[in-house]
């Protein structure tokens, strides 16, 4: 369905990194409407919106995580993940880097993308949870619509 009113619903599935933010930050994450940044581009689309609040494991972590509680020591990124860049959320999409030092703490998963897709700069995203099989069931779903239409 395609908003009028620039707010978009666009579902998240908790990880890879979820665990770096705390229950206060989960929260905050999916109750605000975070809009979209006109220096979003097409590796990334950034969100403006309120601070982010972290777990102990953020602070208290080896030197080599680096110092910002957002740092991680370099692993892949998921396409769709929205890469805590200090406390900046950008989601990673087509031209994303496929790897680095920054925590994922939610993925779009693709059953979403026609959403990110479909807004622009200034709209909002309201967040909500999906677990990762009702991810690839609306997945499967959208998949099916677009064949069964593609036929008549």
């Amino acid at each position: 369905m395609f908003v009028t009113d620039k707010r978009w619903q666009v579902e998240v599935c908790a990880g890879p990194n979820d665990d770096w933010i705390d229950e206060a930050g989960q929260q905050r994450f999916l109750s605000t409407a975070w809009k979209l940044s006109s220096k979003s581009d097409r590796g990334g689309f950034r969100l403006e919106g309120p601070e982010w609040t972290f777990t102990e494991r953020a602070y208290n972590k080896p030197p080599e995580h680096g110092s910002d509680p957002a740092n991680i020591v370099d692993h892949g990124y998921p396409l769709g993940a929205i890469n805590l860049a200090g406390q900046t959320p950008i989601i990673l999409v087509n031209d994303w880097p496929d790897g680095g030092g920054f925590i994922n703490p939610y993925t779009v998963p693709t059953c979403a993308f026609w959403k990110l897709g479909q807004s622009k700069p200034g709209e909002t995203y309201q967040f909500v949870q999906l677990s990762v099989e009702d991810a690839q069931a609306e997945a499967r779903r959208i998949t099916a619509l677009c064949a069964e239409s593609s036929i008549e």
